[in-house]
């Protein structure tokens, strides 16, 4: 999923990777997920994920496309992603 957002003066555009990597990292260094963790818990293709890091990663470098991680809470919370408000919510 894919969102602009313009509620900082400067709009900018989200891209949610969901699950395709653990961290910002993964996408970045192109890191795969821990073997194990593919391998007992969610079955993934490997190939296609790291297609799709290295896709993530050329949106990022070529049109400043933010990539959004769920599991990064770190990166979630510096990513500019403006907080939700009542306002903001038409409330």
């Amino acid at each position: 999923m894919v969102a602009r957002v313009d509620g900082t003066g400067e709009a900018r555009t989200y891209l949610f990777a969901g699950d395709i990597a653990n961290n910002i990292d993964g996408i970045g260094e192109d890191i795969p997920k821990p073997r194990l963790y593919s391998l007992l818990m969610v079955p993934e293709d490997g190939e296609r994920l790291t297609e799709l890091r290295r896709f993530i990663r050329d949106l990022r470098s070529r049109h400043g496309i933010v990539p959004l991680v769920s599991h990064d809470e770190r990166h979630l919370a510096q990513s500019g992603v403006p907080a939700w408000t009542e306002q903001a919510a038409g409330g």
